[in-house]
């Protein structure tokens, strides 16, 4: 959940760029989901080797995650030049690019030895020859923001056996000659326009039921699809109240924190800091969720903050970062340093699908077990869009994840693919942190709050201020 905190990070956004844009026979679309892979597998590594396995001075570990991030970032080297590249600044990136690649080299050379003392310098050249590199890409390269699609469905009161005409678009880029529309519907017929954008579907014999309907767009032919949904009720007769459509993408995954309504929540560890005066003027942040926990060590600022935040008046919550290991115990250890009251929120960070770094489902499976049997009650899930999916596909609607409600991490404005199969909404969104927020701008940040800096965690609740505060801790 805590993202990499040095300069390097800045570097990735820009980095992204170039793992894409160097494949010049892809197209924008291609590139883009592309870019998003490339950034959370270099992460994966690059997270936890300087946040756990170097301060721990642990050489084992160190020398195998060394390999991993220096296999990715030769990777990236490969990559070369565009050939469209501007002369002065195609000569300059390519240095940088030979730095990078002498950096990768160094470290991978100091990391082999125990006790290396050089092994901290030769660590922090990869981060500064990657920044380099960086700053120099958006000089050679360019990229287009990815595609979305959105549906709209009528806003009209239906009656049954009449005929309903729904439209798909898709923003730039597409291919208009590759780009197709596949649609799904759950009662109702098809009239006309399968394939294509505008749709004409017949209710008849539908009275009373809600029809879901579903498109699915191929935005340029290469078969990744994009999709949305919206869930229309047709009225039971002429003479019953008439029923609304209800966009299953609704304004709960379009920037719902611009909604003044809106409840807003922060989930801090002990490397944030918080200054509790100029926090208290943003009233809309009502809640806090601390990390408690991770694996078998505490959080040396939990308890401290828990304290102040409760005499503050805030809603309080604990998450336990979720570990390899016996499951039941990181639970007991949880619980007993949490101890939690009836109005404390509880909840399990499931942070990856990297079994050898991160608790697994099935051990997360029994860890959310021996909660609900020492507690009575489920805790949140926290998950990262990836984990939302793996989950969906794997457990579906199962007799435990099902059960527990959803703490979701997507850092976008708009979510238009949301894994529906554990979940149908989250609880809560985490929107915002040091992935997409940044020292050097904050004024590009999706939300700002006073008296916390770039790297806090900030959430939105699926719900008003008072509605957070009357269900809180969602315990049922």
């Amino acid at each position: 959940m805590k993202r990499a905190q040095t300069l390097c990070l800045l570097a990735l956004g820009a980095i992204l760029i170039l793992t894409v844009e160097g494949s010049r026979a892809a197209n924008p679309v291609v590139q883009q989901r592309f870019a998003i892979e490339e950034y959370e597998l270099f992460y994966e590594v690059l997270d936890p080797l300087q946040h756990e396995a170097l301060p721990q001075g642990d050489f084992q570990r160190i020398r195998y995650m060394a390999n991993g991030l220096v296999t990715r970032g030769k990777a990236i080297v490969k990559l070369g030049v565009w050939k469209a590249a501007g002369g002065q600044n195609r000569r300059r990136f390519d240095e940088a690019r030979r730095k990078f690649d002498r950096a990768l080299d160094a470290f991978m050379s100091d990391a082999r030895k125990n006790n290396n003392p050089r092994l901290g310098k030769s660590f922090t050249a990869v981060h500064d020859s990657f920044e380099e590199l960086a700053d120099l890409a958006p000089t050679v390269y360019s990229l287009h923001p990815p595609p979305t699609v959105s549906l709209s469905c009528p806003e009209t009161d239906r009656e049954p056996r009449s005929q309903l005409i729904l439209t798909a678009s898709t923003t730039a880029p597409f291919d208009v000659r590759k780009r197709r529309f596949v649609w799904t519907l759950s009662g109702g017929r098809i009239v006309s326009g399968a394939g294509t954008p505008i749709l004409t579907i017949d209710t008849s014999g539908q009275a009373g039921q809600k029809i879901l309907v579903k498109v699915e767009v191929d935005n340029d032919g290469d078969g990744h699809l994009m999709a949305t949904t919206c869930e229309i009720q047709i009225a039971a007769s002429k003479q019953s109240e008439r029923s609304m459509v209800v966009l299953a993408q609704a304004s709960e995954f379009s920037e719902p924190w611009k909604n003044p309504k809106t409840a807003l929540v922060i989930d801090p560890y002990e490397g944030n800091d918080i200054d509790w005066e100029q926090l208290a003027t943003d009233t809309r942040v009502v809640a806090i969720i601390h990390r408690a926990t991770i694996g078998d060590r505490a959080d040396r600022k939990y308890a401290e903050r828990r304290d102040e935040a409760k005499k503050r008046g805030y809603k309080w919550g604990a998450y336990h970062l979720g570990k390899p290991g016996d499951p039941r115990k990181q639970a007991d250890f949880f619980l007993e340093t949490v101890k939690p009251g009836a109005d404390d929120l509880i909840a399990l960070d499931l942070e990856s699908t990297d079994e050898t770094k991160d608790m697994s489902f099935a051990e997360a499976r029994i860890f959310i077990k021996r909660i609900k049997k020492k507690t009575g009650r489920y805790p949140l899930v926290y998950a990262n869009n990836k984990v939302t999916q793996a989950l969906s596909d794997q457990y579906g609607s199962d007799d435990v994840f099902s059960k527990t409600r959803l703490w979701y991490a997507r850092f976008k404005k708009n979510v238009t693919d949301f894994p529906s199969g554990t979940w149908k909404t989250y609880t809560v969104w985490q929107f915002s942190s040091e992935l997409n927020c940044s020292r050097a701008d904050r004024a590009a940040c999706l939300y700002t709050v006073p008296g916390t800096e770039y790297d806090m965690d900030v959430d939105v609740y699926n719900g008003t201020i008072e509605e957070l505060k009357s269900k809180w801790p969602f315990a049922e």
